[in-house]
């Protein structure tokens, strides 16, 4: 099968779609570039803050409003929409209201649909870990501290990309409160005396309590 390519870097079939497939449309993520199936069984609500122009499904894909009239961005009612990347690598869209927009985390918007509220406070968590699984059986609502523990990316406890563990924090703060000085922390911990402070002051690890 011969396939087109969009500006988006989201590939489509460049031919029609067979009789056979008359029940079903198909469509693919960007991360995997895999043509997959729709379930037709799926269930489809309204995203939340976007009634009437963008709907969401139970197994993660998000649409133009099927009863939305006329064109928008060259979509047209039921279409979905093109998947790109959040700067922390999640699965988002570009979504329109009042000709203002905005770019949506895909898994914040299923979350948020079937369960009509946004989780104040809280994570919306991959059960398995992967990113580009956002079926609503794979999200649950947890908080900062637990998300952090599911990603904690070695046995020292240390999480991604951070230079400090948990552990650590708890240290530095303890520290403070019996009167170390600022500089003897930052020395210990190869880190500045402005990140000490702001860690002790809870304005950095503000989660960790």
């Amino acid at each position: 099968m011969k396939m087109a390519s969009t500006s988006s870097g989201t590939f489509r079939p460049a031919v029609r779609e067979s009789a056979r497939l008359s029940a079903c449309r198909l469509h693919c993520t960007e991360s995997s570039g895999r043509f997959l199936l729709e379930n037709p069984m799926c269930e489809w609500r309204d995203a939340v803050g976007y009634a009437g122009l963008y709907q969401v499904s139970d197994d993660g894909r998000v649409r133009r409003h099927i009863s939305f009239r006329g064109r928008a961005f060259n979509l047209k009612p039921g279409d979905m929409l093109a998947v790109g990347k959040s700067n922390t690598g999640y699965p988002c869209v570009e979504l329109w209201c009042d000709g203002s927009r905005s770019h949506r985390m895909i898994h914040r918007l299923v979350y948020e649909a079937f369960h009509d509220q946004s989780p104040a406070g809280l994570i919306v968590h991959h059960v398995d870990g992967s990113r580009d699984n956002n079926g609503l059986s794979n999200l649950s609502a947890i908080s900062r501290s637990a998300h952090a523990k599911h990603h904690n990316k070695g046995a020292d406890g240390r999480l991604g990309g951070s230079r400090l563990s948990i552990e650590d924090v708890r240290v530095m703060r303890a520290r403070r409160e019996c009167g170390h000085r600022l500089k003897d922390i930052a020395l210990d911990y190869g880190i500045t005396v402005g990140a000490v402070w702001r860690i002790a002051a809870h304005k950095r690890w503000a989660w960790l309590k």
